[in-house]
């Protein structure tokens, strides 16, 4: 069988979904069988799912498992495929450094705003996952742009 070493990223995001399943699991436990309810534990699992989001996306980058029609690419050949992989991975940059400054704008304007239940700083717990995960896309696009040149010569 062969297996796949795991980086730290994917080991944090299976953490992440752990954590999420571990969560609602303790909110259904106590509404249900405690008649009580936890007020924070919704809350929270919003916020670790916007992570798992942000850099699952990344992820999927990395694994060049991003959205793109099969069909008309595998009727392409190889030096074609080269062509549409570098655009896609341009396009990917291009869109993800947009996300990116938009997204340090946000953080830097909702300074001083704070969830509802747990009173965390949203700008610092939830809204820096966008530009995390447009970082983590935009190396993985790098990083994928030299393997296709390497590919290539």
């Amino acid at each position: 069988m062969d297996q796949k070493k795991h980086s730290p990223l994917d080991i944090i995001s299976a953490f992440v979904l752990f954590a999420i399943v571990v969560v609602i699991t303790a909110q259904i436990i106590w509404r249900y069988v405690f008649n009580n309810s936890l007020s924070w534990s919704e809350e929270l699992s919003r916020f670790l799912f916007a992570w798992l989001i942000f850099v699952g996306a990344a992820l999927a980058v990395r694994e060049n498992t991003h959205i793109k029609v099969d069909l008309f690419y595998n009727m392409y050949g190889t030096s074609t495929k080269r062509v549409i992989d570098l655009v896609l991975y341009a396009l990917i940059i291009f869109v993800q450094g947009y996300f990116f400054v938009f997204s340090v704008e946000f953080i830097i304007k909702t300074h001083g705003t704070y969830s509802t239940a747990m009173q965390l700083p949203m700008n610092m717990v939830v809204y820096p996952s966008l530009a995390v995960g447009c970082l983590l896309s935009i190396y993985f696009s790098v990083r994928g742009i030299f393997a296709t040149l390497k590919r290539s010569a």
